[in-house]
């Protein structure tokens, strides 16, 4: 369809700046292999997932993620709230 050019360049645009993000979170953390969990609705789709693989590079490796983002997300929050009590 018309649009469908437009979506490939955002697709594309998103692709990147993930990847930059994930670069620089992984600077001075990771010395070797970067374990990365790719999660959230993006990621279901086999295509993105790839073309954000290929845009990695090989240093970022794929890993499960050991639990769900919302359980994280819970845990961060309850420990932040110690913290601050």
């Amino acid at each position: 369809h018309a649009g469908a050019g437009a979506e490939k360049a955002v697709v594309r645009e998103a692709v990147r700046e993930l990847a930059a993000l994930a670069r620089r979170a992984a600077a001075g953390l990771f010395p070797g292999p970067v374990p990365v969990c790719f999660h959230g609705g993006l990621a279901a789709d086999p295509a993105f997932r790839a073309a954000l693989a290929r845009e990695l590079g090989g240093r970022f490796r794929p890993a499960e993620p050991l639990r769900d983002a919302a359980a994280y997300a819970a845990e961060r929050a309850a420990r932040a709230c110690e913290v601050l009590s």
